[in-house]
């Protein structure tokens, strides 16, 4: 999702590839209240959604490089948060 003027997902995240870390900034911001809204919809607590969201933005940064090029990085980052969420179901 870019706008005008905007980078894409994949731009931003060839930028973090390269070592820029302000562009995972711009992708939390990107993503941050979608995130979080996805996990408070699955865990119903916003304290708990709060971790699931940071949960999802460490997995994402730690996992950037199993990223594939040929897939939506949004699709990407919700998954991550679904899997957090389930793992926070379970705890």
């Amino acid at each position: 999702m870019a706008g005008r003027g905007m980078k894409t997902d994949h731009e931003l995240v060839a930028q973090i590839r390269a070592g820029d870390q302000r562009a995972f900034v711009e992708l939390i911001d990107r993503y941050k209240a979608r995130i979080y809204h996805t996990s408070l919809r699955i865990l119903g607590h916003r304290e708990d959604a709060e971790e699931a969201s940071q949960d999802t933005f460490v997995r994402a940064y730690r996992g950037l490089e199993n990223f594939r090029e040929d897939a939506t990085f949004s699709t990407w980052i919700y998954r991550i948060c679904v899997n957090a969420c389930l793992n926070k179901l379970e705890s």
